[in-house]
């Protein structure tokens, strides 16, 4: 008996293990696909820190090859919760891709709670309600425009961005000449992503 629930359960493990791998490679091949048929992307995120009651944005924009576009760090005063803040980075981005004359837009975001309603899309009056409301307005603007979530191992550069923006009074940019740690850590997010692709 004991022999057969062993047999049992390490089926049932082979098939779960199956399931996720199968989950992941659909996921890969999603991304793949929207990063061919967008020509820019923006990866976002948002840092918050309690005790000084402050928070900023982080945004990286590269072309679909990984070239640095242009990246700022924004810093915001207020706490807010931490989804209200993803939602507040990537309609900023947004708003700077309309800036950048972008036609194609793939975002990448590490807030799975915030793409996952954008993708879906919610009425309600809330502020978060309204933010995605307004994300999925300025996304019209574009030829193209789509939302996905991923790891926050594949989006170092833009946390740091944000977490700088916290500690800065206004916004500070980059858009030709990047600081060595800067570009280091957009490379490694392009190659996280780029194994996947």
């Amino acid at each position: 008996m004991d022999e057969w629930l062993k047999y049992e359960e390490e089926g049932s493990n082979a098939e779960r293990d199956k399931e996720v791998s199968s989950q992941t490679d659909d996921r890969q091949g999603m991304l793949t696909g929207l990063v061919e048929q967008h020509s820019s992307i923006m990866y976002t995120d948002a840092g918050m820190n309690q005790t000084k009651k402050k928070a900023g944005v982080g945004i990286i924009a590269k072309d679909n090859n990984g070239r640095i576009l242009a990246t700022w760090s924004i810093p915001y005063s207020g706490a807010r919760d931490a989804a209200e803040l993803e939602a507040i980075a990537i309609r900023t981005a947004l708003s700077k891709a309309i800036e950048k004359n972008m036609s194609s837009l793939l975002i990448l975001s590490d807030c799975k709670a915030v793409v996952d309603r954008i993708n879906v899309g919610c009425q309600g009056l809330n502020s978060l309600d309204m933010l995605i409301e307004d994300i999925r307005q300025l996304s019209r603007s574009f030829w193209k425009c789509s939302f996905f979530h991923i790891r926050r191992e594949m989006n170092l550069c833009s946390h740091r961005l944000a977490k700088l923006a916290v500690n800065l009074v206004q916004e500070t940019r980059w858009k030709q000449s990047f600081p060595v740690w800067l570009n280091k850590e957009a490379h490694n997010d392009f190659l996280a992503v780029a194994s996947l692709l």
